[in-house]
């Protein structure tokens, strides 16, 4: 980690931008819950947390592997000497919708799902470019002067 990261994110709008995430994050799970403690009504307790535990342990699963496809990609963009803009904001995206794949909860497995597909996540990950205000142009040039294997 470089000092820029460092100082970068001691920035109060960097600041403010990752609480922003942080609480669309809560709210998610907020809302994962209340969705929980009314189908309990419904059906078994038991019964829908072990729906939860399989469809957390499959969602990971899917995730590693979407997201092992989308840094090879990244890779073979590399290696072809162009800025391969695309696969990076698809990997960030595929990113967000991991962590909302896995995390415990219908509402954020289907947030996560949405996100995993290839529209959604490149355009969530060009708003996460755009928002974070990174530059892939120099991101790509410490790679390609390091020589790093993602």
């Amino acid at each position: 980690m470089n000092i820029k990261v460092i100082l970068k994110s001691l920035n109060i709008k960097s600041l403010d931008r990752f609480l922003n995430f942080v609480l669309v994050l809560s709210l998610v799970l907020l809302g994962d819950i209340l969705l929980i403690v009314f189908l309990s009504v419904y059906w078994h307790t038991y019964l829908i947390l072990a729906i939860l535990c399989f469809l957390t342990f499959l969602s990971f699963i899917i995730s590693k592997a979407i997201l092992k496809k989308s840094l090879s990609n990244l890779n073979l963009g590399l290696k072809s000497g162009v800025i391969p803009e695309k696969e990076f904001s698809m990997l960030f995206g595929n990113m967000v919708g991991a962590v909302f794949f896995i995390i415990p909860g219908f509402i954020s497995f289907i947030i996560g799902a949405f996100l995993l597909y290839n529209i959604f996540s490149k355009k969530v990950g060009d708003k996460l470019i755009y928002y974070f205000d990174l530059n892939i142009t120099e991101l790509y040039e410490y790679i390609k002067l390091y020589e790093l294997e993602i």
